[in-house]
C-alpha cells in the first residue's frame, strides 16, 4: 500500500472511530452494563485475531450469549463489535478491511492479510449468510485490489445505513464485486 494511502487511511480511521465513539458511546455503556448483567462480569472479551502480516492481535468485544434474546440482538446490530473501535485507534484494526479472522487462517488466505482487518468488510456487505469460505475470499481479494478511500467511505455508509434500517450483519442484498476495477457505482453500494 502506497504511503499516501496508508496515511489518509490512517487519518480516515480515526476520525471515523472517534466520531463512531461519540456517537455510540451511551450506548455502547447501556449495553455492556446489560451484557454484565447477563453474563457477569467482566463486560469485555478478547479474541485473538491475525492482522495485517498475520501478527496476532486481541480484538475486544462485548460478552453475549447467542441463545438470549439481548445476546442475539447486541449481536445482530453488531453493538458487540463497537469494542473493537479501540483496536481501531490502537492501529491494530481499519475501520474498512476484511473482517479479522484466528491466526489458524493466515495460511490459507494469505492475500487478505496485506491490508489491516477491519470492523466491516466488502465481503460482509456483498454476502447472505449461505455465503462460502471461497465467495468470502473472493470478496476479500477484491477489496485488497480495488480498496481506496472513496470505497471505504462507501462501504462505511452503507454498514451505517443497513443498522438504521434494521438489517442485520451480512444479510443486505448488494452489487456483485467489480472484478473489472472500474468505478464503483455508489448508487449501487448504497441502495
Amino acid at each position: 500500500m502506497r504511503l499516501l494511502r496508508r496515511v489518509t487511511k490512517r487519518a480516515f480511521d480515526l476520525v471515523g472511530a472517534g466520531v463512531a465513539v461519540l456517537a455510540t458511546g451511551p450506548l455502547l455503556a447501556a449495553a455492556a452494563a446489560a451484557a454484565r448483567a447477563e453474563v457477569g462480569a467482566p463486560a469485555l472479551t478478547r479474541y485473538l485475531r491475525a492482522g495485517r502480516g498475520g501478527e496476532p492481535f486481541a480484538m475486544w468485544q462485548l460478552r453475549t450469549h447467542a441463545a438470549s434474546e439481548l445476546g442475539a440482538w447486541l449481536r445482530a446490530t453488531g453493538i458487540d463489535q463497537l469494542p473493537a473501535l479501540w483496536n481501531v485507534v490502537r492501529g491494530e484494526m481499519s475501520l474498512v478491511g476484511p473482517r479479522p479472522l484466528h491466526p489458524q487462517y493466515v495460511a490459507m488466505a494469505r492475500e487478505r492479510f496485506t491490508v489491516k482487518p477491519g470492523l466491516v468488510g466488502w465481503a460482509q456487505l456483498h454476502r447472505g449468510r449461505s455465503a462460502t469460505w471461497d465467495d468470502e475470499q473472493a470478496l476479500d481479494r477484491w477489496y485488497v485490489e480495488h480498496g481506496s478511500l472513496t470505497v471505504d467511505a462507501l462501504i462505511v455508509a452503507r454498514a451505517v445505513l443497513d443498522r438504521v434500517r434494521g438489517q442485520p450483519r451480512g444479510a443486505a442484498a448488494a452489487p456483485e464485486p467489480n472484478p473489472a476495477g472500474r468505478a464503483v457505482d455508489a448508487d449501487a453500494v448504497l441502495n
